[in-house]
């Protein structure tokens, strides 16, 4: 089989899902079939170092595609690439040549899967929704196109498709030679000693429930004052402090909320943690809870379907979503937890672990293929 994985995935570090397309491609090509990468042209996938040049070096091919070109140059190029690599199956990713797909199927000789990364929309209606994907499986269907989902309500809804669901696996590959022990991290990060730091990573401010999480730390330190909220791609932009003044009434300036540079040693960020939170109010399967669990570090998680599935590891600590107080209290919670208890870390390691997503994704990728190929 030859695979084409295009994804429009753009961000400065690999993060697990370059470290699961990574660990996928070298599974493959031991068994004989082959991987190719195609993601948009930006500044972090162009410079010196990225995550794009790390799966060069390992062998696999990575084109890059200028997303300001016409749709109809988009689709030239990956006309081009699908000849010149002879592309049997077509995976995409993150909505990258989603259109493409749907209105040009017709003239893509290749079997197409849409992975499907997302949850319903925070505040939307699961109804209306729901109608909203049962409709796009019927023009899945009709294209002859089908769908990985990581949500299992989502997938749920894809009913008309071809559809599978997914959860992701934990890679622990990534664009770094080495990570920092728990102290290491915390002194680069200029922590001290008595800092307890609660870690939040987010993009979608709102989905992500970065005021629910900036709130509930407020309220933990009228209790202990060494409490610090560590924020991971949340960023300082005017937009970003906006929201926090407005949804929140605290300052984005105030010394205990840290702005903490993202890299490629996230396991190091856990480890130097003593809290994950997921504050999200939305959430199709996160990355983040996986890499937390990993280290053994203790979870704050709101009660959503999302993420319901890491409430089986015993340092986890659920509150109802919009809940700042009850968030609030499982922090302090999950704090006092003193680690001597019994984890069952490796017991979910083992079971989201990408060994078995990998599994998965090529009995997807079998069955997609054309029996005359198989």
């Amino acid at each position: 089989m030859n695979i084409l994985i295009a994804a429009d995935y753009a961000a400065p570090a690999s993060g697990n899902f370059i470290g699961s397309m990574m660990d996928l491609g070298k599974h493959l090509s031991a068994n004989g079939s082959s991987i190719s990468f195609v993601f948009p042209s930006s500044e972090n996938t162009t410079r010196d170092g990225s995550w794009t040049r790390w799966l060069g070096k390992e062998g696999f091919r990575v084109f890059l595609i200028d997303m300001t070109q016409s749709l109809e140059d988009q689709f030239l190029f990956l006309r081009t690439i699908i000849t010149e690599c002879q592309i049997d199956i077509l995976h995409l990713h993150f909505g990258l040549f989603h259109s493409l797909a749907i209105h040009r199927r017709d003239q893509l000789p290749v079997e197409i899967i849409i992975h499907e990364h997302m949850e319903y929309p925070a505040g939307c209606n699961h109804v209306k929704q729901s109608l909203r994907y049962m409709a796009r499986s019927v023009v899945y269907r009709a294209k002859r196109i089908r769908v990985v989902s990581v949500n299992k309500t989502v997938d749920a809804a894809y009913c008309f498709a071809r559809h599978y669901y997914i959860p992701n696996g934990l890679s622990f590959s990534r664009n770094n030679q080495s990570s920092l022990t728990r102290e290491q991290c915390r002194s680069t990060l200029g922590f001290n000693a008595d800092d307890k730091i609660v870690l939040f990573l987010g993009w979608d401010l709102y989905r992500k429930g970065l005021d629910i999480a900036i709130k509930a730390v407020n309220e933990c330190r009228k209790k202990d004052p060494n409490i610090i909220l560590g924020l991971i791609g949340v960023g300082n932009s005017d937009r970003c402090r906006y929201f926090i003044q407005n949804r929140t009434g605290i300052s984005p300036d105030v010394p205990w909320i840290k702005q903490l540079h993202a890299g490629e040693d996230m396991f190091s960020y856990h480890r130097a943690a003593d809290v994950y939170l997921s504050a999200s109010r939305s959430e199709a399967f996160s990355y983040g809870l996986l890499e937390a669990i990993s280290q053994n570090t203790p979870i704050v998680v709101s009660d959503i379907a999302g993420t319901r599935w890491s409430m089986e590891y015993n340092r986890s600590y659920s509150y109802p979503v919009e809940d700042p107080q009850k968030c609030a209290g499982a922090i302090l919670d999950a704090l006092a937890d003193n680690h001597t208890d019994t984890t069952n870390a490796q017991e979910m390691i083992e079971k989201y672990s990408i060994e078995n997503w990998i599994q998965r994704i090529e009995q997807v990728y079998t069955e997609t293929m054309p029996r005359k190929k198989r």
